[in-house]
């Protein structure tokens, strides 16, 4: 019996020593902490992908120095400014005069510094897309990171999500809120429409309803008509929702059961961004609502136009 427990004993210390360089080899020679970033890099608004991997860095790395462990990359402007990524140049179109260059956004949210100055923190889906000067000034908040910003936040920063609705869609708040919670938001809460909270956001929000209601809410009206200048790639109309060309004019008008899924901030670095989810009537809300607990359906999107039987980037190729 005792020579059954020794030899049971030796397993054990075995396996324990085992499982300890197991430990040991995942960590890197110097001791700093393994930690993980996704890293898309894409063309044309989403619509190319090039790469899509898990990565890993270290503390204190900048999603500078991600990109370049992991692709060519080629800078300018002393460093700060990457200029190519796997041999495709920032460069100007001869025919249009229009000019291409490297965007890039943690956690859908477009950066207000240089990626050199930007540190990446362990969850951050870092985001670079090759596309024109077109589509509004800048795009400063995109969906094709979900569910972040909600689960990672920004600069390392995470804040409670807050669902904005009116009384008549709390079930398809709540619906929202438990698809958010499944794919790992920490917290989020549901609350009324309130304006000033829109224009003084303290944490990134999704506003639910019909357009026809959240139109008289004067913050997203004024969005709404400002879309030649914010970037949102798609302008709700009496006759329906307006597709928008990569220069901001209307393509085409979806007047059927349809609903949209864009995010905007309020300029460059917005840790706050306003996610708006609105349908033209309640069977596209949900539709849109349901489409949400599948991040995978809207990856490398910008904006989305979701009707019966597709979803529509936005902008317009």
């Amino acid at each position: 019996m005792k020579r059954r427990l020794t030899v049971l004993g030796l397993i054990l210390i075995l396996l324990l020593s085992v499982a300890g360089c197991m430990e040991w080899k995942d960590k890197p020679a110097d001791g700093t902490k393994s930690l993980r970033a996704r890293l898309i890099v894409t063309q044309d608004f989403g619509n190319k992908v090039l790469y899509d991997k898990e990565v890993e860095f270290d503390e204190e790395n900048s999603v500078m120095e991600i990109l370049k462990e992991n692709l060519e990359v080629e800078t300018a402007y002393g460093g700060g400014f990457v200029s190519a990524i796997n041999g495709i140049k920032s460069a100007g179109d001869l025919n249009s005069g229009v000019r291409k260059d490297w965007f890039y956004y943690v956690n859908g949210i477009c950066s207000d510094v240089g990626a050199g100055d930007m540190p990446a923190h362990n969850g951050d889906v870092i985001w670079w897309d090759y596309h024109a000067w077109v589509a509004g000034p800048v795009n400063s908040a995109v969906i094709g990171c979900y569910p972040e910003p909600f689960c990672n936040g920004y600069r390392g920063e995470t804040k409670k999500a807050v669902i904005l609705t009116f009384p008549e869609y709390q079930k398809l708040a709540e619906k929202l809120k438990n698809s958010l919670i499944v794919l790992g938001v920490k917290e989020v809460e549901i609350a009324g429409i309130e304006e000033e909270r829109l224009k003084k956001r303290e944490n990134p929000v999704l506003v639910i309803g019909e357009w026809q209601q959240l139109e008289k809410i004067g913050y997203l009206n004024s969005l709404n008509q400002a879309y030649r200048k914010n970037g949102s790639g798609l302008h709700f109309t009496k006759e329906g929702i307006e597709i928008l060309s990569l220069q901001g004019d209307p393509v085409k008008t979806v007047a059927i059961s349809a609903a949209a899924v864009v995010a905007l901030g309020e300029g460059l670095g917005d840790e706050n961004p306003c996610w708006i989810i609105a349908g033209n009537d309640q069977e596209s809300l949900t539709e849109a609502i349901e489409i949400l607990k599948s991040p995978e359906k809207i990856r490398y999107m910008y904006g989305a136009v979701i009707t019966r039987d597709k979803i529509i980037r936005v902008p317009a190729e």
